[in-house]
């Protein structure tokens, strides 16, 4: 099972720079957050998207319906999340993986964020490197991890 596949697009045309791996089933909703990018002239390049278990958890919780209290409790655990992500992430409702809904949801729910959780499903970092998106990410399971065992309720 490969863990990283990088691809190159341009319009409706891709290419796998590894012949053997295959984009994820959410090629869809990353291709739309590509477009999303050029759009409103963002330099972000990269879309990192992984499926960590404590950000998979905290979007079980009430607090994820609610994107501004959620950023600020994540900053309150762990303050140097702002530093790297000042727009805090965004958070995108469950919808089926790999749907179009996905895809549509997903350029609806971001803005100018480099990050979104998925709802119950992953977690997505932008950014111009993949040094970068790594950074944001490795920053948000931290923040996380941090939430669970401080501050989560002991049931949902």
């Amino acid at each position: 099972m490969r863990s990283l596949a990088l691809v190159e697009a341009e319009e409706t045309r891709w290419h796998s720079l590894d012949p053997e791996a295959r984009p994820t089933s959410e090629w869809m909703a990353h291709l739309l957050l590509h477009r999303h990018f050029e759009a409103i002239g963002s330099p972000n390049r990269v879309i990192l998207h992984s499926h960590p278990a404590a950000v998979i958890a905290l979007s079980h919780y009430p607090v994820f319906k609610h994107e501004e209290t959620l950023n600020g409790e994540l900053a309150a655990v762990l303050p140097e999340l702002p530093l790297y992500l000042p727009l805090g992430l965004s958070c995108c409702p469950a919808q089926a993986p790999g749907s179009i809904e996905l895809a549509k949801a997903s350029a609806a729910c971001l803005g100018s964020r480099n990050a979104m959780i998925w709802e119950k499903h992953g977690l997505l970092c932008f950014a111009t490197t993949l040094d970068q998106a790594f950074d944001y990410m490795e920053i948000i399971v931290k923040a996380a991890e941090l939430w669970l065992k401080i501050k989560a309720p002991s049931s949902l």
